[in-house]
């Protein structure tokens, strides 16, 4: 059976309308708006502090002490305080008692660590201290309000960056971010680890090149926010509260 010019032309004009039906009903999937990133902000045992962004971890800020010989040691968990805040202790030149405590805030989290040592101590280092690895953080970025750049493909020289500052953005290669405020301006160092042969960077914040006095305290305090719907957990204690996309 021949079909006439006129009927032809008439089938295709429908399955035109028809296609432009669907698509003005069914608009295309990649531009549907992202599901909200879910974040998970924890206190440790020993004072550290971890996050992590969509079942990912991107970070985990340990109390760090170095000796005047760069003698490394991390927060040991040693009980807690009256105020159910976790409690810890470190070594430099002598022993350095800690405690931190995390408080839950609308759109973010304030963590304070308290050093102190019932004797004089010198130390290279009193701080938190975070490993990012290669894989994740190659291409990613850092920023402050002083400077920024990238976390460099290839070894170039190990300290990255240093200086005090008041804010640090880092995000990760797939987009993934934290940012740490600090009420006044505190020692950020970034730290490229393969010039020991390490697979990672490191984030130190906290005192450089000092001492404490017998009965003397420092006290670290930043802000951090990580996107989207945050949990909060103070070791096992669970808090739930808003983020900014909830």
């Amino acid at each position: 059976m021949r079909i006439s010019p006129f009927k032809q032309a008439s089938r295709a004009l429908a399955t035109s309308l028809v296609a432009s039906l669907f698509v003005t009903l069914c608009p295309a999937q990649e531009n549907a708006s992202p599901e909200p990133a879910t974040s998970i902000i924890a206190l440790g045992a020993n004072g550290s502090l971890a996050f992590s962004v969509d079942g990912k971890s991107l970070g985990n800020f340990v109390p760090t002490a170095a000796d005047t010989q760069w003698r490394f040691s991390e927060g040991i968990k040693t009980g807690r305080s009256p105020m159910k805040n976790p409690q810890f202790r470190l070594t430099a030149s002598g022993p350095i008692q800690g405690e931190a405590a995390l408080t839950p805030k609308t759109d973010a989290a304030e963590a304070t660590w308290i050093f102190s040592s019932t004797e004089a101590v010198s130390f290279n280092t009193l701080a938190v201290a975070t490993k990012l690895s290669l894989d994740d953080f190659i291409g990613g970025t850092w920023k402050t309000d002083l400077a920024e750049g990238p976390f460099p493909e290839r070894f170039e020289k190990e300290a990255i960056y240093g200086g005090n500052v008041s804010r640090l953005t880092v995000t990760a290669v797939d987009g993934r971010s934290f940012t740490l405020s600090f009420p006044t301006p505190t020692h950020v160092g970034l730290q490229d680890d393969r010039r020991w042969g390490g697979r990672s960077f490191t984030i130190r914040i906290g005192q450089v090149f000092g001492k404490l006095a017998a009965g003397e305290s420092y006290h670290l305090t930043l802000t951090v926010q990580l996107p989207g719907k945050t949990t909060y957990r103070n070791d096992e204690e669970v808090v739930i509260l808003p983020g900014r996309n909830w």
